[in-house]
C-alpha cells in the first residue's frame, strides 16, 4: 500500500513536470511586413499565433533583437534603425531621417536588411547603398555604437563588400560574415565577405548565384546560406575551425525563399514563400521535413528577415494544479508511511 500511494504521487509529479522539462524555452520570431506607408512589425508565436507590436513604418526590412530584449528594426525608405520598447513605444536609434537634418555617412542605412548586434551592443548593418569604384560598385556594412544616438559621431563606416547587402552572422570568434544578394556591378552572383574585429575584409566565396539572403551559424560553427535565387538553403562545413568553400545542399526547390535563424535547441526557423517554417533537429542533426508554424505572415513576401527571442516556458495554471496534487500525494504517502511504521513497532 505504501509503495502504491509513492509511486501514485511520484506519477503526478512527473505528469506535472513533464508538460514543462526543466529549462524549456518558447522560441518567439519577430519579422516585419514591408508595407510602404504602414508597415508593421509583430511577432510570431511557437503556436502561429502572429501579434502586432508596432506600426507605421516606411518599408521595415531589418530586424534583431538588442542586449536589453527591445526589437531593433531598419526602415528602408527613412534610412532609420526605431528601437521597440516591450510596450511597443517607438524611438528613433540611429540614422538619417530624424527632422530631415541629420547627414549620414555614406550608405550608411540605406535598405538596411542585415542587422546584428555583437556582444558589446555594437549594431552592424548590412545596407544596400552603393558607391562607385572605376566601373565596380560596393556595399558597406557599417556599425553604430552602443546607444546609438541622432549624430554620425555614433556611425562608423566598417568594411566594403560587393553589391546588395543582405544578412549578417557572427562566428564565435566574433568575426562578422556578410552576405550580397549580387557581386560587383553586372555580375549575376552572390558573395560572402568575412570581416575580422579590426575590420579587415575578405572575400570568402562567390560561388553562390546570384539572390543570397540569410546567413546564421549553428552550434557545430557550419555557416548556412539561404538563397532566394536558386532556391536553395546549404551550408559551408567547418572543419577543424576552418569552413569549406564549397557549400553542401541542404534542401531545394524553395519558392520565394529568404532568411533563417538558428535557436538554442538546434533548430532551424526560415521563411519559405510566405510562411515561416522551422526544421527540427534530431541529435544534431537537421531533418528537411519543413513544419510550418504560421502561413502569409506579411503582404510583402520579398523580405520576411527574421529574429528569434527565446523566453523561458512558464508552466500554466493545469501544470501548477497537477504539481500541487502531486506535492500533497507525496505528502500523503510519506504520512502514511509513517503511521504504518509507528503501529508495527
Amino acid at each position: 500500500m505504501r509503495k502504491t500511494l509513492t509511486k501514485v504521487a511520484l506519477l503526478s509529479l512527473l505528469l506535472a513536470f513533464g508538460a514543462h522539462p526543466a529549462g524549456a524555452v518558447q522560441v518567439y520570431v519577430y519579422t516585419a511586413d514591408n508595407g510602404l506607408n504602414n508597415g508593421s512589425v509583430f511577432k510570431i508565436a511557437p503556436d502561429g499565433t502572429k501579434t502586432v507590436i508596432a506600426t507605421g513604418f516606411a518599408q521595415p526590412v531589418g530586424i534583431a533583437i538588442g542586449p536589453n530584449g527591445n526589437v531593433f528594426v531598419g526602415e528602408s525608405a527613412a534610412q532609420d534603425v526605431i528601437q521597440i520598447a516591450p510596450d511597443g513605444t517607438k524611438s528613433f536609434y540611429s540614422g538619417t531621417n530624424i527632422q530631415g537634418s541629420v547627414p549620414t555617412l555614406p550608405g550608411y542605412t540605406y535598405d538596411p536588411r542585415g542587422l546584428l548586434f555583437d556582444p558589446s551592443g555594437t549594431l552592424y548593418v548590412n545596407t544596400s547603398q552603393t558607391a562607385s569604384n572605376a566601373n565596380n560598385q560596393y556595399n558597406y556594412v557599417n556599425k553604430i555604437a552602443p546607444g546609438g544616438g541622432p549624430s554620425t559621431s555614433a556611425v562608423t563606416q566598417f568594411a566594403v563588400i560587393g553589391t546588395g547587402g543582405a544578412g549578417l552572422a557572427m562566428d564565435s570568434q566574433h568575426n562578422l560574415w556578410a552576405a550580397t544578394r549580387f557581386g560587383p556591378m553586372d555580375a549575376f552572383y552572390s558573395t560572402i565577405t568575412k570581416i575580422a574585429p579590426n575590420g579587415t575584409a575578405t572575400l570568402f566565396t562567390n560561388a553562390l548565384p546570384a539572390g543570397l539572403q540569410g546567413l546564421a551559424f549553428d552550434a557545430s560553427g557550419n555557416l548556412w546560406a539561404s538563397n532566394s535565387g536558386s532556391g536553395e538553403i546549404s551550408y559551408f562545413v567547418n572543419v577543424g575551425g576552418v569552413l569549406s568553400t564549397t557549400p553542401t545542399s541542404f534542401l531545394t526547390g524553395l519558392a520565394n525563399l529568404r532568411n533563417l535563424a538558428f535557436a538554442s535547441n538546434g533548430y532551424l526557423y526560415a521563411t519559405i514563400d510566405n510562411n515561416l517554417v522551422k526544421f527540427q533537429a534530431t541529435g544534431g542533426v537537421l531533418s528537411p521535413t519543413q513544419i510550418v508554424i504560421a502561413t502569409n505572415i506579411s503582404s510583402v513576401s520579398y523580405t520576411n528577415y527574421i529574429a528569434l527571442q527565446e523566453v523561458a516556458d512558464i508552466p500554466e495554471p493545469a501544470s501548477f494544479a497537477l504539481l500541487s496534487l502531486g506535492l500533497a500525494g507525496l505528502a500523503a504517502a510519506r504520512f502514511a508511511a509513517r503511521r504504518g511504521l509507528a503501529a508495527g513497532r
